[in-house]
């Protein structure tokens, strides 16, 4: 086995996402059943929506008085070049803060450390795990699983991952992850399946901006059904991604002015992950921004960024001079 996922793989055979999906989606319709699929607050109140986009309009209006009069910020300590507004708050940014703000900080310069240039197996494999889920999703079985990817990432201008991947060759076991993407096959197009959907929410009149997409997204208000956010992982499951599948539940609830009725994490070789999206995971979530919110404009006005050894020391770029550093225990404990 290489390093790529120490699980075995594919696991469940074509059609089996679809089987358990049908289940959480038939849950979720009878769920609903008493406000109607379309119609009704939902699974969360929309008075408990306003309130949670009320409190993060409230950090992010803080983070702009903070911000306003003062320059980008310019080579502060160890940070990136420049954080000015609109200050930026992607999936990935909200959760390295919580991990570690030094983390964040150090990913955010625009030019990355060289030793980092070439991205460990696991980074390039997750890639190619969520093309051929999508590949199954949008256009069908993958027919060969090194020509289909490398096809598709030229479509999708990936032109530096393409040849990282043709360097990889065979340790990224491809021809197991295609397999194991087959379990996306036969999703009914009732449910309006969808990948890398946009969800975005702006705050502070755009001077705020949260983003992501998601992996997989099925129903939802355009459907007329209650709706299922689906992350993909590559690995063993971890708490980071939890808090991302809980980020974009909240993100998508605020975007549709209605909340998912699940989210759902999948692993090649397992079955889903899913969870039902109530007022206190959206609650959790939202804190977790606002905090995120706060520290960000913090750091971008001069304040250094806190250390917190932990899992993503193994790939941080400040790994070889920053004194907190620890290696992680198991390298595939975390997102891929």
């Amino acid at each position: 086995m290489s390093g790529v996922d120490p699980q075995s793989v594919p696991g469940p055979g074509p059609g089996a996402i679809a089987d358990q999906l049908r289940g959480v989606l038939d849950g979720a319709t009878v769920a609903a059943s008493g406000a109607g699929a379309t119609g009704g607050d939902g699974p969360v109140p929309l008075e408990d929506l306003r309130r949670f986009r009320r409190d993060l309009e409230v950090a992010a209006d803080r983070a702009v008085a903070l911000l306003d009069g003062h320059s980008p910020t310019e080579d502060v300590g160890e940070g990136p070049a420049a954080i000015g507004l609109p200050l930026r708050l992607p999936k990935g940014r909200v959760i390295a803060l919580t991990d570690c703000e030094r983390f964040a900080f150090a990913s955010a310069r625009p030019d990355p450390a060289p030793e980092l240039d070439d991205p460990p197996l696991r980074l390039l494999a997750g890639r190619a795990l969520d093309v051929y889920v999508e590949h199954e999703i949008v256009e069908g079985p993958i027919g060969h699983p090194l020509e289909d990817l490398l096809s598709w990432l030229d479509a999708e201008g990936e032109h530096d991952v393409r040849d990282q991947v043709i360097a990889a060759g065979d340790r990224l076991q491809l021809e197991r992850l295609a397999s194991a993407a087959r379990a996306w096959s036969g999703l009914a197009p009732s449910w309006w399946p969808r990948t890398q959907a946009r969800a975005a929410v702006h705050l502070a009149d755009g001077l705020v901006l949260c983003e992501g997409r998601t992996d997989v997204e099925l129903g939802g208000p355009l459907a007329g059904r209650p709706a299922v956010v689906v992350e993909v992982k590559l690995g063993r499951p971890h708490a980071h991604h939890l808090a991302e599948a809980t980020h974009y539940a909240l993100l998508t609830a605020l975007r549709d002015g209605r909340a998912p009725a699940a989210v759902a994490r999948w692993y090649p070789g397992g079955a889903l992950a899913t969870m039902s999206v109530t007022s206190e995971v959206l609650e959790s979530a939202a804190r977790r921004l606002g905090a995120a919110i706060d520290a960000w404009a913090e750091l971008a006005v001069g304040r250094p960024p806190r250390e917190r050894p932990g899992p993503a020391c193994s790939w941080c770029p400040d790994a070889g001079v920053c004194p907190s550093f620890a290696p992680a225990p198991d390298p595939f404990g975390v997102d891929a």
